[in-house]
């Protein structure tokens, strides 16, 4: 089935083909999987009623391994074409089966909806419900119901909602207190740099993308830190230079998060490298997606463990 994968990009209407004939051969396993493909081939082509209809199927034969995964795309599809009942509908089966793997990516979904139809009621109850059920993403209800009221320029309503899910223990309680950090904190945060560690390594130094064009990569210090910015590589060309530095986005937080910056620069007339727009920061307020990537691949791969480095947290 692998193979036929690959026909999608060259070949579509022989992929179709193929997955069609490995749909109707009643496989118990390959069966499902190539109706899973097909689907999916029928999504990026437009064809949504063609996919609903394919993932209709697939769930009412009650395939234990791939009706599951066709009921949730199924919901997608349907959110996707406006029909909201009917996507919940197809959610709702999956929350209630208790089962972790299924029930919290479901209701991620619905509550995403919820936040999209501006369901003040709806995220409550579906708070309410999920904590009841042991939902593992219950309080991402919370999460969404104020940010949908801090949209709606209601900030202290928008407050109280994420102090009760901080309070309730949400797994991502740092996200909700920086949305809560007043403008001129967060400035003043990003722009923090201990007085003890190297300037060099300083975020906010441009500059030091010019200095590794012009001289090289530099040693590493000791300790290295999370509040620093590390180039580890640079390509020069004739007219323009790429410097890839390593860094932490939020060296405060108790986890801070890894990124890669690209410091792209520019040969000037008069001989010197200038650089040129910096890339936007992530925008920590977006909604979460399950995505049926992350479900297909809890199936098929098996990845190792990182091996953390030691940091010095200051």
């Amino acid at each position: 089935m692998v193979g036929l994968a690959g026909l999608q990009r060259g070949d579509p209407a022989a992929a179709e083909a193929l997955y069609r004939w490995a749909v109707e051969a009643g496989d118990d396993h390959w069966s499902g999987h190539a109706a899973m493909l097909l689907a999916g081939l029928l999504r990026r082509r437009g064809d949504m009623a063609g996919a609903e209809a394919v993932l209709r199927r697939l769930v009412s034969t009650g395939n234990s391994a791939w009706a599951c995964n066709a009921a949730f795309d199924l919901g997608d599809v349907l959110a996707g074409a406006g029909d909201a009942a009917e996507a919940k509908d197809a959610w709702q089966p999956l929350i209630d089966s208790a089962d972790p793997e299924l029930a919290g990516p479901a209701f991620v979904s619905i509550i995403n909806l919820l936040r999209r139809q501006e369901d003040r009621g709806g995220l409550r109850a579906a708070c309410q419900a999920a904590v009841a059920f042991g939902n593992p993403e219950a309080l991402y209800a919370l999460d969404q119901l104020g940010q949908l009221l801090h949209d709606q320029r209601d900030m202290d309503g928008a407050h109280a909602v994420w102090q009760e899910a901080i309070g309730a223990g949400y797994e991502h309680a740092e996200d909700l207190r920086e949305r809560m950090m007043p403008e001129s904190e967060k400035r003043a945060r990003l722009r923090a740099y201990p007085d003890h560690l190297p300037p060099e390594f300083n975020p906010a130094n441009m500059r030091r993308g010019i200095e590794v064009l012009e001289h090289g990569l530099p040693a590493l210090p000791e300790p290295l830190s999370y509040h620093m910015a590390i180039p580890v590589a640079y390509w020069k060309a004739e007219r323009c230079a790429v410097v890839l530095v390593l860094r932490y986005t939020r060296p405060w937080r108790s986890a801070p998060e890894p990124t890669q910056i690209m410091l792209v620069f520019a040969f000037a007339p008069d001989g010197s490298w200038t650089p040129r727009a910096m890339p936007a920061a992530p925008d920590s307020r977006a909604t979460r997606s399950p995505g049926p990537a992350a479900r297909m691949t809890a199936r098929y791969l098996i990845s190792g463990a990182a091996r953390p480095v030691a940091m010095d947290a200051g």
